[in-house]
Protein backbone atom coordinates (compact mmCIF):
# COMPACT_ATOMS: atom_id res chain seq x y z
CA UNK A 1 0.00 0.00 0.00
CA UNK A 2 1.41 3.35 -1.05
CA UNK A 3 1.15 5.98 1.67
CA UNK A 4 1.58 8.95 -0.66
CA UNK A 5 0.58 9.28 -4.29
CA UNK A 6 3.18 10.14 -6.90
CA UNK A 7 1.54 13.56 -7.21
CA UNK A 8 1.99 14.22 -3.50
CA UNK A 9 5.61 13.11 -3.64
CA UNK A 10 6.10 15.42 -6.61
CA UNK A 11 4.59 18.30 -4.65
CA UNK A 12 6.85 17.57 -1.67
CA UNK A 13 9.87 17.62 -3.98
CA UNK A 14 8.77 21.00 -5.35
CA UNK A 15 8.38 22.37 -1.82
CA UNK A 16 11.83 21.12 -0.78
CA UNK A 17 13.48 22.69 -3.82
CA UNK A 18 11.58 25.97 -3.32
CA UNK A 19 12.70 26.13 0.33
CA UNK A 20 16.30 25.38 -0.66
CA UNK A 21 16.22 28.11 -3.29
CA UNK A 22 14.92 30.70 -0.82
CA UNK A 23 17.27 29.77 2.02
CA UNK A 24 20.05 32.40 2.26
CA UNK A 25 22.72 29.84 3.15
CA UNK A 26 22.05 27.59 0.15
CA UNK A 27 23.25 28.11 -3.40
CA UNK A 28 21.56 25.85 -5.95
CA UNK A 29 24.02 25.01 -8.70
CA UNK A 30 21.97 22.45 -10.55
CA UNK A 31 19.18 22.53 -13.07
CA UNK A 32 16.01 22.94 -10.98
CA UNK A 33 14.13 20.25 -12.91
CA UNK A 34 16.93 17.77 -12.27
CA UNK A 35 17.10 18.75 -8.61
CA UNK A 36 13.34 18.27 -8.22
CA UNK A 37 13.65 14.85 -9.88
CA UNK A 38 16.51 13.89 -7.55
CA UNK A 39 14.52 14.96 -4.48
CA UNK A 40 11.46 13.11 -5.80
CA UNK A 41 13.54 9.95 -6.28
CA UNK A 42 15.05 10.27 -2.81
CA UNK A 43 11.62 10.66 -1.14
CA UNK A 44 10.23 7.77 -3.16
CA UNK A 45 13.12 5.50 -2.15
CA UNK A 46 12.66 6.37 1.53
CA UNK A 47 8.94 5.60 1.33
CA UNK A 48 9.62 2.28 -0.41
CA UNK A 49 12.17 1.34 2.24
CA UNK A 50 9.68 2.26 4.97
CA UNK A 51 7.00 0.08 3.35
CA UNK A 52 9.39 -2.88 3.12
CA UNK A 53 10.45 -2.51 6.75
CA UNK A 54 6.83 -2.12 7.84
CA UNK A 55 5.88 -5.36 6.06
CA UNK A 56 8.79 -7.27 7.66
CA UNK A 57 7.98 -5.93 11.13
CA UNK A 58 4.28 -6.76 10.81
CA UNK A 59 5.15 -10.29 9.69
CA UNK A 60 7.48 -10.73 12.67
CA UNK A 61 4.74 -9.50 14.99
CA UNK A 62 2.22 -11.91 13.47
CA UNK A 63 4.58 -14.88 13.82
CA UNK A 64 6.16 -14.18 17.19
CA UNK A 65 3.47 -12.27 19.07
CA UNK A 66 0.15 -13.74 17.94
CA UNK A 67 -1.58 -12.89 21.18
CA UNK A 68 -0.84 -9.14 20.97
CA UNK A 69 -3.70 -7.24 19.31
CA UNK A 70 -2.64 -4.80 16.64
CA UNK A 71 -2.82 -1.13 17.60
CA UNK A 72 -2.66 -1.64 21.36
CA UNK A 73 0.07 -0.06 23.45
CA UNK A 74 2.01 -3.33 23.75
CA UNK A 75 1.81 -3.86 19.99
CA UNK A 76 3.04 -0.32 19.36
CA UNK A 77 6.01 -0.79 21.70
CA UNK A 78 6.95 -4.07 20.03
CA UNK A 79 6.45 -2.56 16.58
CA UNK A 80 8.76 0.39 17.38
CA UNK A 81 11.43 -1.91 18.84
CA UNK A 82 11.36 -4.27 15.83
CA UNK A 83 11.26 -1.33 13.40
CA UNK A 84 14.32 0.20 15.05
CA UNK A 85 16.11 -3.15 14.88
CA UNK A 86 15.38 -3.34 11.16
CA UNK A 87 16.75 0.18 10.65
CA UNK A 88 19.89 -0.66 12.62
CA UNK A 89 20.36 -3.72 10.44
CA UNK A 90 20.34 -1.43 7.41
CA UNK A 91 22.68 1.06 9.08
CA UNK A 92 19.95 3.72 9.18
CA UNK A 93 18.81 5.97 11.98
CA UNK A 94 15.52 5.89 13.80
CA UNK A 95 12.74 7.69 11.97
Amino acid sequence: MRRLSREKIHRLAEIVVDVLQKHPGVTVRRDLRQLRWDVFTWIDQILQMDEEIDARVREKLRRAYRHVPEGGSEWQILYRRLYDEELQGLGKYRR
